[in-house]
Formats: structure tokens, sequence, C-alpha cells
């Protein structure tokens, strides 16, 4: 199975929710996985929407060559995701969380 994890943080970045990509990756290749994993980087210093569409374009090859999408947010990497997901007949999972809530308090307080 071909898997595409769609993530906001990815080490080297530091924290819970890179850690957990991180672990996911290793785990899902440790069963005989193939996976890809595509993060939101550039993409913060983009005007929100923009970012957004820029991460679709970004992640179309890595969703043409998976079976499923694994998004660990629901806006930054999830909304994007979903409409590739959908386009291209994907499944796909969203991690809910409190992700959104966090990244507009530290977009506000930029």
């Amino acid at each position: 199975m071909r898997i595409l994890i769609a993530t906001g943080v990815y080490p080297p970045a530091i924290g819970g929710p890179a850690q957990y990509a991180k672990n996911l990756k290793e785990e899902w290749e440790r069963a005989g996985y193939k996976v890809k994993v595509k993060t939101f980087r550039l993409e913060y210093s983009l005007p929100t929407g923009v970012r957004h569409f820029y991460f679709f374009l970004k992640i179309l090859p890595a969703v043409l060559w998976s079976e499923f999408i694994f998004a660990l947010d629901t806006f930054s990497v999830g909304w994007p995701a979903t409409c590739a997901a959908k386009i291209f007949g994907k499944k796909i999972i969203i991690r809910t969380g409190g992700d959104f809530l966090w990244e507009g308090y530290v977009e506000r307080s930029r």
C-alpha cells in the first residue's frame, strides 16, 4: 500500500505533531507500506488561501502516487489534501485536533 502523510510539521521541527508524523511513517514502513511525507513549510510565509492552494499543487504528484492520504490537521494540510483526494478519487483520513485554533492564535500573535 502507498500512503501519503500530509503534515504541518515534521522533524527536524520539534514537538509532538512532528514526532507523531515521523513515528507513523516509520511504523508503516516497518509494516511493509510505502510512505511519502509532504510538509507545510514555505507555505507559512504566504497569505491564507494562497498557502493552501500552493500546498494543494505541491502534493498533487504524491496524491496521484498514493492509495490513500493521512492528513494530520483539519485545515492547513487537511483542506488541500481533501480537495485533492476528492478530485482523484483517493481515500483520506483526517486526524482532528486543536491545530486550527493554535494556528489561528500563532498567526494573530505575529
